[in-house]
């Protein structure tokens, strides 16, 4: 599916260019509502999550903001990616270690879109 070749694209990818990569990949979702819910429906976002663990700080704000970019673009599948997300938003925000600061204000960002609806 476009869902796993996206993960294993940006799992192959240089460490050092992966948040470009997927600074790249947010703004064509956040460009393309067609293209959001076609991913989402896709399952994009167990593999978003799947890879949030493994991340560098600065990735890991990246797949947050797409995730965020996803709920916001999707207005059907709301409660099913919130049900998915929130407990991995919820344990990111209680992180600690370096760049967790960045890490928390996105998550807080997610957690707040998940709580007014948007």
């Amino acid at each position: 599916s476009l869902s796993l070749s996206l993960s294993l694209l940006v799992q192959a990818v240089d460490a050092s260019l992966t948040p470009q990569l997927l600074d790249t990949l947010r703004c064509m979702l956040s460009r393309s509502s067609k293209l959001a819910v076609a991913l989402t429906a896709g399952n994009l976002v167990p593999c978003l999550l799947a890879m949030l663990e493994p991340a560098a700080p600065i990735s890991r704000v990246k797949l947050l903001e797409i995730i965020r970019c996803l709920y916001e673009q999707c207005p059907r599948n709301k409660e099913v990616l919130q049900a998915q997300v929130e407990p991995v938003a919820v344990t990111l925000f209680g992180s600690q270690g370096p760049g967790a600061e960045a890490v928390h204000q996105e998550a807080q960002k997610l957690l707040a879109a998940f709580q007014s609806g948007n």
